[in-house]
This record gives C-alpha cells, structure tokens and sequence, in this order.
C-alpha cells in the first residue's frame, strides 16, 4: 500500500510474459522478410531456374535466318542490329534486327538452366517485313540458337512467355480479309522445340478485335497436341 506522498516506481526494463517475446522475435523477421521476398518472385524467372544470359548478349549475339536463298545464313547483330550486303559491288542490303526488346527468358530443354526467345525481323527491301521467333540455348553462359520459325509477314508481337518449356506468342496477325498492309487479329500461338525447329503444340484462340489488351493468359490454358 503507498503512503501519501509516495512516489510509485515503475520498473526500469519492460517486462513481458514468459513466452511471448520469442514470438515478437518471429513476427518482426517474418514481417522484415516479405519486401525482399516479394522482389525475389518479380524478378526471378517463371520457372525459378538459374538465369545467366543476357539482354547484352542477345543483342550482340549470332543467328542464322533465311536469306538469300539460305535457310541458314549467319548474321551477327550489333546492338540489336545487322546487315548483310551482296549484289554487284555490294551496293544490295539485307537488313535484319531484334524487335524491340521483346525477349521471353525461361527453361527450354529441362536443365534448369534458364533459355531464351527473341523476336526477329528480316527487312529484304521491298514491302514486306517477315517475322521469326528463335530460340535460343544457355550453352556455357552464352546464348546459342536452338530453333526457328516463320510468325508471317507484318505481323505485331505484343507479349512473349516461356512457361512449361513452351514459348507462348501473342501477336496482332491477319485475319481474314485482312490486307496485307494492316492485320488487325489478336492471336495466341504456342511452340515446343523439337529437334532444331519450333513446332506449334495448339492454337490457342483468336479474336477480330484489336481494342485494348488481351486479358487472357495462354500460358495458362497450354496443353499439348
């Protein structure tokens, strides 16, 4: 009981039950933890395999496209870029590039090893400008082409996922009707690399309209043929 007058002391140190502060102690770790953890799961690749190429490398890298006359003629890109020239005293140019910096990483062949897609455009000097995806192995941290196909002839890629070991392409393409100037049909299209080409697993769906993005995930309704 105090007195009048009696000052009441409170104690110097706070006092917890017994018990609970190793459980204050988990809470603030588990608490401190989700901001890298959340970071950790934007950046990592979808599969969760070990990255080691490059957007660098696939700009400045090597690849064999169908030109004159080739199925297989290498060409080196600079910074996203290159060219090859022929014709009498070389005054004739194939132009060839990366379409912007659409650029899917993912494993391809099951090595947990992350691979990659690009997208390529072959620009012959004439109207059309014709479209591939490539695939591209990790071989020893540099990127190696794996694999190819034909996309069409001014079409529009608008996203590119490697999920599952396919490549799954979504593109603005013609539909029918359609001139070849202005293709206007959203379409899903998957492919798996088979031997040294990429084959189409399934046509995932088209619509005619190409007003605001696709809300559809075709990576998520893949199945194979």
């Amino acid at each position: 009981m105090l007195r009048i007058g009696q000052a009441l002391k409170l104690p110097s140190k706070p006092v917890f039950r017994k018990g609970l502060a190793p459980l204050f102690l988990a809470v603030g770790l588990l608490v401190a933890s989700q901001p890298a953890r959340a970071q950790e799961e934007r950046t990592a690749p979808a599969d969760r395999e070990l990255r080691r190429l490059t957007l660098e490398q696939l700009r400045n890298g090597q690849y064999y496209l169908p030109q004159l006359g080739d199925q297989e003629t290498p060409i080196r890109f600079h910074r996203g870029q290159g060219s090859i020239t022929f014709g009498a005293g070389a005054t004739e140019r194939v132009h060839a590039g990366l379409v912007g910096d659409l650029v899917a990483f993912g494993d391809l062949d099951g090595d947990n090893v992350a691979d990659a897609a690009v997208v390529v455009f072959i620009d012959p000097g004439g109207s059309g400008t014709f479209i591939h995806l490539l695939a591209m192995h990790d071989r020893e941290g540099a990127p190696v082409q794996a694999g190819r196909v034909f996309l069409g002839d001014r079409v529009r890629v608008e996203r590119l996922i490697i999920r599952g070991g396919h490549i799954f392409v979504t593109m603005i393409a013609h539909g029918p009707g359609e001139p070849m100037c202005c293709p206007a049909t959203r379409t899903h299209r998957a492919f798996t690399l088979r031997g040294r080409r990429l084959a189409p697993i399934q046509v995932l769906g088209h619509c005619s309209s190409t007003a605001g993005p696709s809300e559809d995930d075709p990576a998520g309704r893949a199945a194979h043929e």
